[in-house]
């Protein structure tokens, strides 16, 4: 989904195929993500290497675009 240029298109779409009462479930990357490497690489040279993500809320917005109105959003963030 980290993707998408419109994120809400493909929630619509999840929504849309979902029995009644069923749940979707995604993950994806946000603002922030791999920064330390897009650190590292920006050490090597100037070319983008990593992706730029959306903001947490720019999901938030995709989400109420995409009509999921009986939604729960969890970021969290994991350190390797």
């Amino acid at each position: 989904l980290q993707w998408c240029v419109d994120l809400s298109y493909p929630l619509r779409e999840i929504r849309r195929i979902l029995a009644a009462n069923g749940k979707g479930c995604f993950s994806t990357l946000v603002d922030g993500s791999l920064c330390e490497l897009r650190y590292s690489w920006a050490k090597i040279d100037t070319y983008q290497h990593v992706n730029n993500f959306i903001t947490l809320n720019q999901v938030k917005i995709a989400l109420a675009q995409s009509r999921c109105h009986n939604h729960h959003l969890d970021s969290t963030t994991i350190t390797v």
